[in-house]
């Protein structure tokens, strides 16, 4: 079984480098012109189901995709991006130095603290597990795609390398459109 994984698309809070969340923030012209690049990424027959973020910027990077594709698409709110609380829609770049961010405990799967209503990374961490658990075990032979959302991915990708040594997620960083590949 393959696991494929994409980042939507471009969106201006992107551009901007604002915490988007969960706030349903549509692609902007860069970002539909990702999601069409994107097809050349892709094949027929290479994925029986794709699996989507049900927000706007990723609905509409499946939706691209899918017209090489042509495969069923199911819209899953596990796959939401983390919910950034108080935060969403603040600058991501002026908020480096906080001290949660800074201490690196935003990406610790052992924080348990909760800061401005910001879903802990525990939190966003066995909300994606379990969903790769559901998946796997419902769909065993079958190749998916999976279209969601940066801090989602990161949380995701720890499942197969695991949380470091200091129960960090790591920082693998999906761009827009990327393909990601895992074998399961």
């Amino acid at each position: 079984m393959k696991l494929y994984v994409m980042r939507h698309g471009q969106t201006d809070w992107n551009v901007q480098h604002l915490y988007q969340g969960q706030t349903d923030i549509p692609l902007n012209a860069v970002g539909r012109q990702q999601a069409l690049d994107a097809r050349n990424k892709v094949w027929p027959g290479m994925v029986d189901l794709i699996l989507c973020s049900p927000l706007g910027r990723a609905r509409d990077t499946a939706a691209a995709v899918n017209e090489v594709i042509g495969a069923p698409i199911i819209y899953r709110k596990e796959m939401l991006e983390r919910f950034f609380g108080e935060w969403e829609g603040l600058d991501y770049i002026e908020k480096r130095s906080h001290p949660y961010i800074a201490s690196g405990d935003y990406d610790n799967y052992c924080f348990e603290g909760r800061v401005a209503g910001i879903e802990t990374c525990r939190e966003l961490c066995e909300r994606s597990w379990s969903f790769l658990k559901e998946i796997k075990a419902y769909y065993p032979e079958r190749n998916l795609l999976l279209v969601s959302h940066g801090s989602w991915i990161r949380a995701m990708s720890a499942y197969f390398r695991g949380l470091d040594e200091n129960g960090s997620v790591g920082h693998v960083r999906a761009e827009n459109c990327e393909l990601l590949e895992f074998d399961w």
